[in-house]
């Protein structure tokens, strides 16, 4: 980075002008790329991209083991829908290609119905997770409500005893499957932006865990 930033200042003719403002787009990325070539420290960047595919192949190995279940829900579906989608498409799919493109029918159905079945199988998972998750986190939050209420002597209920911790548990659970529900279990603007990277490596793990 210090060296693109020397390299950005650099005004070799003397014209006051920076040289890299004065290039075209191809001498720029010639100039970039030889730059990253002379800097770049080759053992450390192997050392990096090992780190990071090590890194990945960990986080790939967790998760199919904790959505064991997904995964396998997601292949049974496509392995069951592939043959019907096969009849039906494959017909309509041979009139209207070519038939040097006839070779791609196949893997196009294939990868779809893979689509379709990973799409089913992890909509699934979410409302269950969905479902779970807003259960643990209403009842946590109201005890945790309720505690501090009667730590600041708003109230005084004994939460060994008193159910009124449960009730308001569930209230917020409900409300907190409601809010996912309304919003398609995506999240809310401007979160999806902000979070769209987040959301992108996420659609390409459930792909990786599935059918890798």
């Amino acid at each position: 980075l210090k060296a693109n930033e020397e390299d950005d200042k650099k005004d070799d003719d003397k014209d006051g002008v920076a040289d890299v403002d004065q290039m075209d787009s191809r001498t720029l990325l010639s100039r970039k790329i030889h730059l990253f070539m002379v800097t770049v420290n080759p053992e450390r960047l192997m050392q990096a991209i090992g780190g990071i595919g090590q890194a990945c192949a960990a986080a790939v190995a967790v998760v199919k083991v904790e959505f064991a279940r997904t995964v396998a829900l997601a292949v049974s579906i496509a392995d069951n829908i592939k043959k019907p989608a096969a009849l039906i498409i494959t017909p309509i799919l041979a009139r209207v290609l070519p038939v040097e493109y006839h070779k791609w029918i196949n893997p196009t159905i294939t990868t779809t119905c893979r689509l379709v079945a990973m799409s089913v199988a992890w909509y699934i998972q979410r409302v269950l997770s969905t479902v779970h998750s807003a259960m643990l986190g209403g009842l946590i939050a109201g005890r945790a409500l309720l505690r501090m209420l009667n730590e600041r002597k708003i109230v005084t209920i004994d939460l060994e005893v008193s159910f009124i911790d449960e009730a308001l548990g569930w209230l917020i659970t409900a409300a907190g499957i409601y809010f996912q529900f309304s919003n398609g279990m995506r999240l809310p603007f401007p979160l999806n932006l902000i979070l769209l990277p987040l959301s992108i490596i996420d659609y390409i793990l459930e792909w990786v865990v599935t059918w890798q």
